[in-house]
Protein backbone atom coordinates (compact mmCIF):
# COMPACT_ATOMS: atom_id res chain seq x y z
CA UNK A 1 0.00 0.00 0.00
CA UNK A 2 2.36 2.67 -1.23
CA UNK A 3 0.40 4.77 -3.69
CA UNK A 4 1.06 8.48 -4.07
CA UNK A 5 -1.14 11.24 -2.78
CA UNK A 6 -3.45 12.73 -5.37
CA UNK A 7 -2.96 16.49 -5.59
CA UNK A 8 -6.66 17.13 -4.91
CA UNK A 9 -6.73 14.87 -1.85
CA UNK A 10 -4.14 16.09 0.66
CA UNK A 11 -3.25 14.04 3.69
CA UNK A 12 -4.56 15.95 6.71
CA UNK A 13 -2.03 15.76 9.54
CA UNK A 14 -2.74 17.23 12.97
CA UNK A 15 0.51 18.03 14.76
CA UNK A 16 1.43 19.51 18.10
CA UNK A 17 3.45 22.74 17.93
CA UNK A 18 6.73 21.03 18.79
CA UNK A 19 6.17 18.31 16.20
CA UNK A 20 5.13 20.82 13.54
CA UNK A 21 8.09 23.12 14.22
CA UNK A 22 10.93 20.73 15.02
CA UNK A 23 10.07 17.14 14.00
CA UNK A 24 8.10 17.14 10.75
CA UNK A 25 9.51 19.84 8.42
CA UNK A 26 12.67 18.10 7.20
CA UNK A 27 10.89 14.75 6.84
CA UNK A 28 8.02 16.29 4.86
CA UNK A 29 10.42 18.07 2.51
CA UNK A 30 12.22 14.77 1.90
CA UNK A 31 8.90 13.02 1.31
CA UNK A 32 7.78 15.59 -1.26
CA UNK A 33 11.12 15.33 -3.06
CA UNK A 34 10.86 11.55 -3.08
CA UNK A 35 7.48 11.76 -4.78
CA UNK A 36 8.50 14.52 -7.18
CA UNK A 37 6.02 17.04 -5.75
CA UNK A 38 3.01 14.83 -6.50
CA UNK A 39 2.23 14.80 -2.79
CA UNK A 40 0.09 17.23 -0.83
CA UNK A 41 0.12 17.34 2.96
CA UNK A 42 -2.07 19.67 5.00
CA UNK A 43 -0.81 20.43 8.51
CA UNK A 44 -3.17 21.46 11.29
CA UNK A 45 -1.18 22.81 14.26
CA UNK A 46 -2.76 22.52 17.71
CA UNK A 47 -1.84 21.50 21.23
CA UNK A 48 -1.59 17.80 22.02
CA UNK A 49 -5.09 17.48 23.47
CA UNK A 50 -6.67 19.01 20.36
CA UNK A 51 -4.51 16.86 18.07
CA UNK A 52 -5.82 13.73 19.74
CA UNK A 53 -9.41 14.93 19.39
CA UNK A 54 -8.98 15.79 15.70
CA UNK A 55 -7.68 12.30 14.90
CA UNK A 56 -10.21 10.49 17.09
CA UNK A 57 -13.08 12.42 15.47
CA UNK A 58 -11.82 11.80 11.93
CA UNK A 59 -11.08 15.45 11.20
CA UNK A 60 -7.43 14.54 10.60
CA UNK A 61 -6.22 11.29 9.06
CA UNK A 62 -3.21 11.07 11.35
CA UNK A 63 -1.57 13.04 14.10
CA UNK A 64 1.88 13.58 15.57
CA UNK A 65 1.97 14.44 19.26
CA UNK A 66 3.47 13.31 22.54
CA UNK A 67 2.44 9.85 23.61
CA UNK A 68 0.00 9.91 26.53
CA UNK A 69 -1.11 6.73 28.35
CA UNK A 70 -3.87 8.73 30.04
CA UNK A 71 -5.44 9.80 26.76
CA UNK A 72 -9.21 10.38 26.83
CA UNK A 73 -9.37 8.70 23.41
CA UNK A 74 -8.50 5.03 24.09
CA UNK A 75 -9.34 4.06 20.50
CA UNK A 76 -6.28 5.88 19.17
CA UNK A 77 -3.30 3.79 18.12
CA UNK A 78 0.21 5.15 18.76
CA UNK A 79 3.24 4.35 16.62
CA UNK A 80 6.46 5.44 18.44
CA UNK A 81 8.37 8.05 16.46
CA UNK A 82 10.98 10.09 18.35
CA UNK A 83 12.13 10.58 21.94
CA UNK A 84 12.22 13.92 23.71
CA UNK A 85 12.72 15.48 27.12
CA UNK A 86 11.29 18.58 28.78
CA UNK A 87 14.10 20.68 30.22
CA UNK A 88 14.67 24.11 31.72
CA UNK A 89 16.03 26.49 29.09
CA UNK A 90 17.95 29.26 30.84
CA UNK A 91 18.70 32.61 29.15
CA UNK A 92 22.03 34.43 29.37
CA UNK A 93 22.58 36.32 32.62
CA UNK A 94 20.15 34.27 34.69
CA UNK A 95 21.55 32.84 37.98
CA UNK A 96 20.57 29.32 36.97
CA UNK A 97 23.27 29.38 34.27
CA UNK A 98 25.84 28.82 37.05
CA UNK A 99 24.11 25.67 38.32
CA UNK A 100 24.61 22.09 37.19
CA UNK A 101 21.09 21.22 38.31
CA UNK A 102 18.14 23.27 39.55
CA UNK A 103 16.69 22.46 42.97
CA UNK A 104 13.03 21.53 42.73
CA UNK A 105 12.13 24.13 45.39
CA UNK A 106 13.75 26.84 43.28
CA UNK A 107 11.83 25.69 40.21
CA UNK A 108 8.40 25.83 41.83
CA UNK A 109 9.04 29.23 43.44
CA UNK A 110 10.17 30.90 40.20
CA UNK A 111 7.73 32.36 37.63
CA UNK A 112 8.54 30.65 34.34
CA UNK A 113 7.62 30.85 30.68
CA UNK A 114 5.48 27.84 29.74
CA UNK A 115 3.45 26.42 26.91
CA UNK A 116 -0.32 26.77 27.14
CA UNK A 117 -2.14 24.52 29.66
CA UNK A 118 -3.35 22.15 26.92
CA UNK A 119 0.19 21.42 25.75
CA UNK A 120 1.68 18.08 26.75
CA UNK A 121 4.81 19.70 28.22
CA UNK A 122 2.73 21.85 30.59
CA UNK A 123 0.45 19.01 31.65
CA UNK A 124 3.33 16.55 32.06
CA UNK A 125 5.32 18.91 34.30
CA UNK A 126 2.26 19.71 36.41
CA UNK A 127 1.40 16.01 36.76
CA UNK A 128 4.91 15.03 37.83
CA UNK A 129 5.18 17.90 40.31
CA UNK A 130 1.81 16.97 41.81
CA UNK A 131 3.06 13.42 42.27
CA UNK A 132 6.01 14.83 44.24
CA UNK A 133 3.84 17.15 46.31
CA UNK A 134 4.69 20.38 44.47
CA UNK A 135 3.05 22.81 42.08
CA UNK A 136 4.38 25.52 39.81
CA UNK A 137 4.28 29.19 40.67
CA UNK A 138 1.95 31.30 38.48
CA UNK A 139 3.51 31.47 35.02
CA UNK A 140 5.14 34.64 33.78
CA UNK A 141 3.82 33.77 30.32
CA UNK A 142 1.89 30.93 28.68
CA UNK A 143 2.30 30.77 24.91
CA UNK A 144 0.82 28.69 22.13
CA UNK A 145 3.91 27.45 20.31
CA UNK A 146 7.34 26.10 21.16
CA UNK A 147 9.18 28.64 19.04
CA UNK A 148 7.24 31.46 20.71
CA UNK A 149 8.30 29.99 24.04
CA UNK A 150 11.96 30.17 23.01
CA UNK A 151 11.58 33.79 21.96
CA UNK A 152 9.78 34.70 25.18
CA UNK A 153 12.52 33.18 27.33
CA UNK A 154 15.18 35.20 25.51
CA UNK A 155 13.22 38.44 25.30
CA UNK A 156 12.10 38.40 28.95
CA UNK A 157 15.28 36.88 30.39
CA UNK A 158 13.36 34.13 32.21
CA UNK A 159 13.72 30.33 32.16
CA UNK A 160 11.29 28.25 30.14
CA UNK A 161 10.26 24.62 30.43
CA UNK A 162 10.62 23.46 26.85
CA UNK A 163 11.21 20.50 24.55
CA UNK A 164 14.85 19.53 24.16
CA UNK A 165 14.11 19.13 20.44
CA UNK A 166 13.71 22.90 20.21
CA UNK A 167 17.22 23.67 21.45
CA UNK A 168 20.17 23.41 19.08
CA UNK A 169 23.75 22.76 20.14
CA UNK A 170 24.63 26.43 19.71
CA UNK A 171 21.42 27.80 21.21
CA UNK A 172 21.61 30.93 23.36
CA UNK A 173 19.42 29.13 25.90
CA UNK A 174 21.33 26.76 28.17
CA UNK A 175 19.87 23.37 29.07
CA UNK A 176 19.47 22.64 32.77
CA UNK A 177 17.67 19.77 34.43
CA UNK A 178 15.76 19.79 37.70
CA UNK A 179 17.04 17.62 40.51
CA UNK A 180 14.71 14.66 41.03
CA UNK A 181 12.50 15.61 38.08
CA UNK A 182 13.03 13.51 34.94
CA UNK A 183 10.67 14.53 32.17
CA UNK A 184 11.30 12.20 29.24
CA UNK A 185 8.57 11.55 26.72
CA UNK A 186 8.03 10.12 23.26
CA UNK A 187 6.33 11.59 20.24
CA UNK A 188 4.13 9.17 18.32
CA UNK A 189 2.10 8.96 15.15
CA UNK A 190 -1.58 8.78 16.08
CA UNK A 191 -4.14 6.98 13.96
CA UNK A 192 -7.75 6.13 14.73
CA UNK A 193 -7.57 2.57 13.45
CA UNK A 194 -4.97 0.07 12.35
CA UNK A 195 -2.34 1.02 9.78
CA UNK A 196 -4.03 -1.22 7.24
CA UNK A 197 -7.18 0.93 7.43
CA UNK A 198 -5.37 4.02 6.12
CA UNK A 199 -5.79 5.11 2.54
CA UNK A 200 -2.67 4.53 0.41
CA UNK A 201 -1.44 8.13 0.54
CA UNK A 202 -1.63 8.30 4.33
CA UNK A 203 -0.10 4.85 4.72
CA UNK A 204 2.81 5.93 2.52
CA UNK A 205 3.46 9.03 4.64
CA UNK A 206 3.30 7.07 7.90
CA UNK A 207 5.80 4.52 6.59
CA UNK A 208 8.10 7.31 5.40
CA UNK A 209 8.11 9.00 8.82
CA UNK A 210 8.73 5.73 10.65
CA UNK A 211 11.54 4.78 8.27
CA UNK A 212 13.18 8.22 8.36
CA UNK A 213 13.26 8.43 12.15
CA UNK A 214 14.48 4.83 12.44
CA UNK A 215 17.36 5.61 10.09
CA UNK A 216 18.21 8.62 12.27
CA UNK A 217 18.41 6.40 15.35
CA UNK A 218 14.92 7.13 16.70
CA UNK A 219 13.00 6.30 18.75
CA UNK A 220 15.24 5.83 21.74
CA UNK A 221 18.10 8.20 20.89
CA UNK A 222 20.28 9.27 23.78
CA UNK A 223 19.01 12.40 25.55
CA UNK A 224 22.28 13.55 27.05
CA UNK A 225 22.72 17.10 25.81
CA UNK A 226 23.95 19.47 28.55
Amino acid sequence: MTGLVEQDAPVRVAASATAAEFVLPAHLVAYERLHERQVSVEIIVANSMVVRSLVAEGRAEMGVAASDPDTPHPGLHELPLIDDEIVAAVPPGHPWRDLEQIAIDDLVQTPLALRDPGADSHRRVARELTRLGHSLAPALAEVGSTEALRRTALAEGVPALISLLALGEDDALAVRRVEGLRLTRRFAILIAGGVDTLRPATHSLVQHLLRATAEAGEPGASLTRE
